[in-house]
């Protein structure tokens, strides 16, 4: 696996690591990383700035205001920052799925990486908040409690963000309470994926019959059981090829793959690409 030591900042020294627009690079290759990465442009009336980042193959071009959110594992590439627009926040999974709370909204989380200024100002702006504060606790080393401040300025932005999901997917189904089972359906698959784990097995965990999981499931979450379920062991098995120690036939059977023809045809589904080609583009 390589490092580029242009990319000076995935170097932690925090629970949260920012990057301020000057060392953000102009382009970065095709790469991923095990940490969720936010990438944002800080509206700016004097400026018209704008920078394009592109993820698992759809291009996002970013405005002041704007900013996306990607993922453990997802391919990205920096297409154009000339203007030194982008900011950013890096910071473990963990943060997020240690917390019940978030962790049973990741499926709506993932769902969504562009967060477009004119479509949710207020929404935004809170982030944008949020954003100003890590910063400037982030600069302050001799601060008491520096880095839980940091920790409870991002889980303000993920909560506003997490309402807003949650609102909407109220709206579209009206059935909340229902929704949130399949939500728990959704992190008891993430836990359980390399099991040999069934629909039968998951709708029973929650309370569902066979065959109204299956519809429900579908509609609140737009995949099938199974598209789901090897979505998440794509997910587990691009964490476990950053492994030097392990080949990938085994980080693959470790995943819940029992096969590597369905490997093979399911990571390139999902990932765009084969697990060989995957595991060159990962970045420490």
């Amino acid at each position: 696996m390589t490092k580029d030591n242009t990319f000076e900042s995935l170097t932690f020294h925090s629970i949260i690591n920012t990057i301020l627009s000057k060392r953000y690079p102009e382009h970065f290759p095709m790469h991923w990383h095990k940490y969720i990465e936010l990438i944002a442009i800080p509206y700016d009336e004097k400026k018209n700035l704008k920078g394009t980042i592109k993820i698992n193959q759809e291009q996002y071009e970013l405005h002041g205001g704007d900013f996306v959110l990607i993922w453990p594992g997802e391919l990205h590439e920096v297409v154009d920052n000339e203007d030194k627009a982008f900011i950013a926040l890096q910071f473990p999974m963990k943060v997020l799925s240690d917390i019940k709370d978030f962790a049973i909204c990741l499926n709506l989380y993932k769902k969504k990486h562009f967060y477009n200024y004119e479509d949710s100002p207020e929404q935004n702006e809170r982030i944008f908040f949020s954003l100003k504060q890590i910063f400037q606790v982030s600069t302050e080393y001799e601060r008491n409690f520096r880095n839980v401040e940091m920790l409870m300025h991002l889980y303000d932005m993920f909560i506003c963000l997490g309402n807003d999901l949650l609102k909407n997917a109220k709206q579209a189904n009206n059935t909340l309470n229902q929704d949130e089972k399949i939500l728990a359906a959704c992190a008891y698959i993430q836990e359980n994926c390399d099991t040999n784990i069934t629909l039968d097995s998951v709708a029973k965990h929650i309370g569902f019959s066979p065959c109204y999981f299956s519809r429900y499931f579908k509609k609140v979450t737009s995949y099938s059981f199974v598209e789901y379920l090897m979505m998440q062991r794509v997910n587990r098995l691009q964490v476990l090829l950053t492994d030097d120690s392990l080949s990938i036939t085994d980080a693959a059977y470790q995943a819940g793959f029992k096969s590597i023809s369905t490997l093979n045809r399911v990571f390139k589904q999902y990932s765009g690409c084969s697990p060989t080609e995957y595991k060159k583009y990962y970045k420490v």
